[in-house]
Formats: structure tokens, sequence, C-alpha cells
């Protein structure tokens, strides 16, 4: 695929169910004079894009890593999960790549996100590339998980990987903190200059989990449109008033159900149309929001921008 054809003709074709992701995403990228390096660990193939020497400075902080997974569910067309993500990165990276200033910023497309959970969240291909980036000494990363962000007006920064720390009593860790701050610091300095909606909201994981069950601070991004995350936040304020009255205790239970429980049946009952779309064949590039795509470019710029000297 050329690195100049339409965004349209990008997304049909990346989502045929018969397009390898992995070698359309390292086409475009040298097709579009950069250097994309392929990086296989197991079955999962991943693509890391780094840009020149130059782009680079140890005084800006920790390495900004903007992801997204390539893969799809099986037999699912996978435009908005995660499709759209993938393409906003790969339009994105000439920009970034012809940048004047150091930006400390890569891009990473990742692989097996869809994996089979059920049974430990080690499966997810994120768990295994985090473990090799610390076996490279790349311990010193941020990332930035998009995932969903082809539908809606509103952007969605998660607070998952904060409620899933202090759900396992560490929210006094350094990890912890160092979440809670690129979170805000996300809150504050994308509406400075990205003209749009923005909530901070509970979502399903991504491929964050991953590299945050591996010690890196790891958030995800996504889309929504605002009809629907205005409803979705409503609902959630009000599941989360009622799980508080039963108290902290793992033990408590709500007409003999555990809480826990009753949380994961009406969170699964409360998610977003746009959410219910993932994994199935609805899933297509029609069901799409082009609108989506400026925004993103202006939300990629802007994080590329962020000076993280002080999320150490």
């Amino acid at each position: 695929m050329k690195a100049n054809a339409g965004i349209t003709e990008i997304l049909r074709s990346i989502t045929d169910l018969s397009c390898d992701r992995h070698h359309f995403i390292s086409d475009f990228l040298t097709n579009a004079g950069l250097s994309p390096i392929p990086v296989t660990i197991g079955q999962a193939r991943f693509i890391l894009l780094r840009f020149d020497n130059k782009l680079y400075s140890p005084k800006l902080g920790p390495v900004k890593v903007l992801a997204a997974h390539h893969d799809s569910a099986p037999g699912s067309p996978g435009a908005n999960d995660n499709a759209a993500a993938v393409v906003q990165l790969m339009l994105a990276s000439p920009r970034l790549a012809g940048a004047t200033r150091p930006h400390n910023t890569i891009m990473l497309f990742t692989d097996k996100e869809e994996a089979d959970l059920s049974g430990s969240p080690k499966t997810q291909g994120s768990f295994m590339l985090g473990e090799f980036f610390r076996s490279q000494g790349m311990k010193d990363l941020v990332f930035m998980n998009l995932d969903m962000t082809g539908r809606g007006d509103t952007v969605v920064i998660s607070e998952a990987a904060e409620l899933f720390l202090a759900s396992r009593n560490k929210s006094n860790t350094e990890l912890y903190k160092k979440l809670h701050n690129l979170r805000e610091l996300l809150l504050t300095r994308i509406p400075q200059t990205v003209r749009g909606r923005f909530l901070s909201l509970r979502t399903p994981f991504s491929d964050n989990l991953g590299f945050l069950l591996q010690g890196f601070p790891a958030i995800h991004l996504t889309l929504l449109p605002f009809h629907e995350a205005s409803l979705y936040k409503k609902q959630m304020d009000t599941l989360k008033d009622d799980l508080a009255q039963t108290g902290n205790s793992s033990g408590n239970k709500i007409n003999g159900v555990p809480a826990a429980s009753v949380f994961r049946a009406r969170f699964a009952a409360i998610q977003p149309e746009t959410w219910r779309l993932r994994h199935g064949q609805a899933d297509t590039v029609d069901s799409l929001d082009m609108a989506s795509f400026p925004l993103m470019e202006e939300v990629i710029q802007v994080i590329s921008k962020l000076d993280m000297a002080g999320n150490r």
C-alpha cells in the first residue's frame, strides 16, 4: 500500500479478512521512507518504529510509546478494533519522522491483544513484549495504547489501570503514582490544543494490561460518541454508588451474590454501543466516524510533544 493512499482505501485494505496486517503495516511504513523493525516472540509479530536519533533526548524524560494492536478477533473485520488506531499511527508517522525538535516518541504495533485471557494475562502479546524490553535494558518507557479510536468525538482517557492497581493494594506504589500523573497530564494538556470533548472513565483493558503487569506505566486512550460516553458515565456513577454501600470487603454480597460478580455483570450490561460492535462482523469500515481521524491526529501530535521529565 502506497503511503499517499486515501484513508478509506487504506482501511478497506487492512480490514479485508485476507490481509496480513503485519506485512501491510511494514510495507506502508517502508514506502513512506521509514525503517520499521520487526520483533517476533513466539507466534506474536510486532513492529517497532523508532525515528532518527536526533529526535530523542534524555532531558525529556521517559520515551513515550504510542501503541496499537494490529490483530483482530477471528472472523471480524476489526475496523474499530483496532484497524482505525493502527492507521492513525501509520498516517502520523511521517510527520513525527520529519520533526525538527526531539519528541522522545516511538510507535509500536502489537500482536496477540485478542488472545484468550481466560487463563492468564501473561498470554497477551504485550506482556511478552514488556518482558523483552526489560531484557534489553529498555526500562524507561511510558505506554499510551490507542484502541477503538475510530468512532466518536469524545476522547476517553482510561482509569482502568489505576483502579486495577488500587484493587490490589498498590495505590501507594511508584507505578501507581506515575500512572496517575500521566492521566492527569493527558487530561490537562490534550484539551488545551485539541478541539473536542474529554472524559476520564473506566474502560475495558487494551493491551496496556500486559505492559502494566511488567511494571510499565501504560494507559488506554479510546473514543466514544458523546451521547454514549455521557450515558455510560452516568450508569457507571450509579453502579459505583450502589457498590460503595456494600463496603470494600471482597466477601461482601448483594442479595446473596458476591459484589464482584454483580459488578462484572452490570459493567457488561452498560457497555456503550460502540464497544458492543467489537469482535463481531459489524465492526466494519462503514461503522467508523471519519471525523475521528483528524481528531486523533491532533491527539497524537500533542502526546508526541509532551515533556515527560517529571514522570520518571
